[in-house]
């Protein structure tokens, strides 16, 4: 029992990483989507988010469908009342009132992120400077703001993604050893 919950413990943190690396994939396809529906379609960056919550899946779709709705002044109990999103509902209680400028929306946006995803602080703080930045540029800013952060998502997924593998066996082997010792030393 108890190696079989080391091991679960083990098992469930490499998961974690792994969910981690595919959060941050989705963040950059996201990032592409914002960039090209600015770049090519022209929208305005609410019309980026909701276009983009389109392609998107959970919890994602619900976050950057919050950012679209919020920027376009809807009131955030109607989008309470959209049955498509639940996770509102589950995280109303840590909705706090924001001004209506870009980077409190963004900010406050972030909470639920930190709720659905396994991004770490780091990450939920890297994705609070992009959402400075977006805030207070121009078009052409936003455009060249969203390249370069694309192109950090990218060098950090390589970056992340090279050990991985051998982060997660050592996280399994960690977790089942672990269990071995604590068994050695109840016996």
């Amino acid at each position: 029992m108890v190696i079989g919950g080391s091991l679960f413990f083990g098992i469930n943190y490499a998961l974690k990483m792994y969910k981690r690396r595919e959060n941050l994939k989705s963040l950059e396809r996201i990032l592409i989507y914002l960039e090209s529906e600015i770049r090519y379609s022209h929208s305005i960056i609410s019309e980026a988010f909701l276009n983009a919550a389109k392609k998107s899946d959970e919890p994602f779709k619900t976050w950057l469908f919050y950012l679209g709705k919020r920027l376009n002044d809807t009131a955030f109990d109607d989008i309470k009342k959209d049955n498509d999103f639940k996770f509102l509902n589950s995280v109303s209680d840590s909705y706090r009132q924001v001004e209506n400028n870009f980077f409190d929306i963004w900010k406050d946006s972030l909470i639920f992120l930190s709720f659905s995803t396994c991004l770490l602080d780091e990450d939920l703080e890297e994705l609070a400077n992009i959402g400075q930045t977006l805030g207070y540029l121009d078009i052409e800013a936003h455009k060249m703001g969203l390249r370069l952060e694309i192109d950090n998502f990218h060098k950090k997924i390589i970056d992340y993604n090279s050990d991985l593998k051998e982060k997660m066996k050592v996280s399994v082997i960690s977790g089942a050893v672990i269990g071995i010792l604590v068994v050695i030393v109840l016996v």
